[in-house]
């Protein structure tokens, strides 16, 4: 009923997704693919959110994958297009499938895909193809474009695409257009897939047992250092511009340490990739937090440079074991997660 709606109300749900000037004459990636007789039609519509925010909307679809966000009647086979992005379908290469209906084994054929930029869906006998074009508007907006061609030989037949095809496809559009819109604009958060037996512990801890462990013999031969050789090592009664210093690094440790955990026990269990809060100035704040907690104390209480001995041990150390975990998140969150490590403040820490 929805779509028999679209189709009658023409004009006016046209308005929606209608191309701007010269966007139907604009070459985009894919044109090259049908040539000699064919139909082409364009639409477009203008997302209140960044490219990276809409691309993995666009990579999952495809029917048995998160769907198609259109009718899922006619086009995912009754079942629900998924309203979250799904972190196993967040990859596609040049020939990977993304199924045009159930059962479908060969349609359609991933053609040309550029991260965040384009992606070139086609039919098996390279009779058809269905592009999608993101291209930035500004810091906050993004215009989406898609474009379908199909080839004919025959004359009635373009006539026929036109006059019973074309109708269906735009009412299927639209939908599809506004469905992904209104999606990319919620803010919707990841489904991850889901690790067996994580504690909220580990999650807090992360690889910090591990950094801790590596941190701790250097710590131990800096205090025995500092007792054998007091004179070489110490640096003398800490001045006042050393207490307010560290003073200020505990309480900044104190409260990143905190709000990232907040954030990782109420995020992290439903499967979110946080990028927020503290998340949004460095990729490891937890560790961050730890180690302005750390090292004022042992300038303090010390009182010796050996301190920023242990400091630079202690960010080697998380450096190190920190990769392993972003290799996870890559792996769970694909380009969603390439994409957050690119927007980070601080990305080394």
């Amino acid at each position: 009923m929805r779509l028999a709606g679209a189709l009658v109300s023409g004009a006016v749900s046209r308005r929606a997704v209608r191309p701007l000037a010269g966007e139907v004459a604009r070459p985009l990636p894919g044109d090259e693919l049908v040539l000699g007789r064919r139909v082409r039609w364009t639409h477009g519509i203008t997302i209140d959110a960044p490219p990276a925010e809409i691309w993995p909307w666009l990579i999952q679809m495809g029917c048995g994958r998160a769907g198609w966000y259109s009718y899922d009647g006619l086009d995912n086979g009754g079942a629900p297009s998924a309203d979250r992005i799904v972190a196993e379908f967040q990859r596609a290469a040049v020939g990977d499938i993304f199924p045009m209906r159930p059962g479908a084994k060969d349609s359609f054929v991933v053609r040309a895909v550029e991260p965040e930029r384009w992606l070139v869906l086609a039919d098996a006998g390279g009779l058809a193809t269905w592009g999608f074009a993101l291209e930035r508007l500004d810091e906050a907006s993004t215009r989406l474009l898609t474009r379908s061609t199909g080839g004919y030989k025959r004359f009635v037949v373009g006539l026929l695409l036109e006059i019973l095809l074309r109708p269906i496809h735009f009412g299927m559009q639209r939908r599809q257009l506004l469905n992904l819109k209104r999606n990319a604009e919620s803010g919707r958060p990841l489904i991850a897939r889901p690790k067996t037996g994580a504690s909220t512990v580990k999650l807090l801890v992360g690889s910090g047992d591990k950094i801790a462990l590596s941190t701790l013999p250097f710590l131990l031969a800096g205090v025995a250092l500092n007792i054998a050789y007091p004179v070489a090592f110490h640096v003398g009664g800490p001045s006042t511009a050393l207490v307010v210093i560290s003073v200020i690094a505990l309480i900044a440790g104190v409260t990143i340490w905190i709000w990232s955990a907040v954030l990782i026990l109420v995020k992290v269990p439903h499967g979110e990739l946080i990028t927020s809060g503290p998340f949004r100035l460095v990729k490891h704040p937890l560790y961050t937090g730890v180690a302005l907690l750390v090292l004022p104390w042992l300038g303090l209480l010390l009182n010796t440079w050996l301190g920023a001995a242990v400091g630079f041990i202690l960010y080697v150390a998380s450096r190190r074991f920190s990769r392993d975990e972003e290799a996870e998140l890559s792996k769970t969150f694909g380009q969603t997660w390439e994409a957050y490590c690119r927007s980070v403040w601080i990305p080394w820490l």
